[in-house]
């Protein structure tokens, strides 16, 4: 009578059964959703003040960079209001990032409600007070 004994065969069984287990395991629990939100677009709500020289630059679609790099374009359906002190620019910008909840994070940097980042390109350089972030 033959001796039995572990050989290579019930190791490579043995290690599928165990693999298949953990696989279950981590479908019934969502271990792979586990913090993996990706970025998205959002609009994020701003207002600005501008001079004449800048109002003439200003046009829907406009890509704008801050010093951290981070991309800003200008969507349409802003507003300008003229007052004897300046002229205000109202509007959105379409953002690629997440919101969470240290800030809204995009990939050079994060920024939060109230802040206010110095903008360039187009012809363009003004400063924006940040109000509102919301998903596309």
């Amino acid at each position: 009578m033959k001796k039995k004994s572990f050989n290579i065969t019930d190791v490579f069984i043995i290690l599928i059964l165990v693999l298949c287990v953990a696989g279950i395991a981590v479908r019934a629990f969502r271990l792979t959703e586990a913090k993996t939100e990706k970025y998205h677009n959002y609009r994020v709500s701003f207002t600005a003040q501008l001079d004449r020289s800048q109002l003439d630059a200003i046009n829907a679609g406009a890509s704008l960079k801050d010093g951290k790099k981070t991309q800003f374009t200008l969507l349409e359906g802003y507003w300008i209001t003229e007052k004897e002190n300046g002229i205000d620019l109202s509007g959105e910008f379409l953002v690629y990032g997440k919101v969470t909840e240290a800030g809204f994070e995009t990939e050079n940097g994060r920024y939060f409600k109230g802040d206010t980042v110095t903008v360039k390109g187009d012809g363009l350089d003004f400063e924006a007070a940040l109000t509102d972030f919301e998903k596309q």
